[in-house]
């Protein structure tokens, strides 16, 4: 993507994925449930021996993340442990110069910008959340990150729903054709180098719009075992609209849906996916602009 001396907006609405799987035609989410710790006031993660993920079914769009976890306690002792719910950082407003436009649909001074809200086993739980700064190279705040946390307990052998919802915060910006770090990033071959080209074709500019999610997947890993059934879906909005990520055996179920499903999964990366769209189709900017 073009970079200091593009428009960039930084909007609220979104997530993120992963192995060689080209631009979908036609077609920076967020973060996994982790057991955690508190040490010293700071969130930190752990390890939870006997609390296993059953099973995951995840949501991405521009618009809503929806996860459904269930946990199963295989110990013979009910389990009592701080759950976090860590998410990729969050941008700033951006700076109005060099005809950068000031553009985000969320406050990031807000206790709760994404409207975060979670349920187990139906019941709405009150959770807390920790803000932490994000700097950029120059030691200056880009941003910031949030991890909302709860204290949960397990009983022993038993299955409890967990569901999340909120708005994802979208990184957003546009570009003639990718650069080389995003090609790689989110797994752009020739096929989607010819999609991206084609929505830039039509633009007055000659120009594509990029909408980037990011999903923390990996802190599945501090549960007991693998996740015994993974199932996402990801919708890109529209059938015009192209998808881009780097993940084995997602398929195309609908127009503008695609689905893994995975048994025993472990996942070794977090996700990060990439959907573009025209200027008409970008979520939260007019068309004049």
């Amino acid at each position: 993507m073009q970079r200091s001396r593009d428009r960039i907006w930084w909007l609220g609405a979104l997530v993120a994925l992963v192995a060689p799987l080209a631009l979908l035609p036609a077609g920076v989410a967020r973060a996994n449930d982790s057991a955690a710790g508190l040490d010293g006031g700071q969130l930190v993660l752990k390890q939870a021996a006997d609390i296993r993920m059953v099973s995951e079914d995840l949501f991405l769009s521009m618009k809503e993340v929806r996860i459904r976890y269930e946990f199963r306690n295989t110990g013979k002792k009910d389990v009592e442990t701080i759950v976090a719910f860590p998410l990729p950082p969050m941008p700033l407003k951006a700076d109005l110069e060099e005809g950068i436009v000031d553009n985000v649909t969320y406050d990031p001074a807000s206790n709760n910008p994404l409207d975060f809200v979670c349920r187990v086993d139906g019941q709405i739980v009150t959770t807390k959340i920790e803000r932490k700064a994000v700097k950029d190279g120059k030691g200056k705040d880009s941003g910031a990150t949030l991890t909302y946390f709860w204290t949960q307990k397990f009983p022993a052998g038993r299955t409890i729903v967990v569901e999340h919802s909120y708005k994802p915060a979208l990184w957003q910006s546009f570009a003639p054709k990718p650069e080389p770090e995003d090609t790689a990033r989110f797994c752009i071959d020739a096929a989607g180098r010819k999609a991206l080209d084609e929505i830039a074709r039509t633009d007055r500019v000659k120009v594509y719009f990029a909408n980037g999610l990011n999903y923390i997947l990996k802190t599945a890993r501090n549960w007991s075992g693998p996740i015994g059934d993974f199932h996402l879906t990801i919708d890109k909005g529209d059938p015009k609209n192209v998808l881009s990520l780097c993940i084995d055996g997602i398929k195309k179920t609908a127009p503008t849906r695609f689905e893994l499903r995975k048994k025993d999964f472990v996942p070794d990366r977090d996700l990060a996916l990439l959907i573009a769209t025209s200027r008409e189709r970008t979520p939260g900017q007019s068309p004049s602009k």
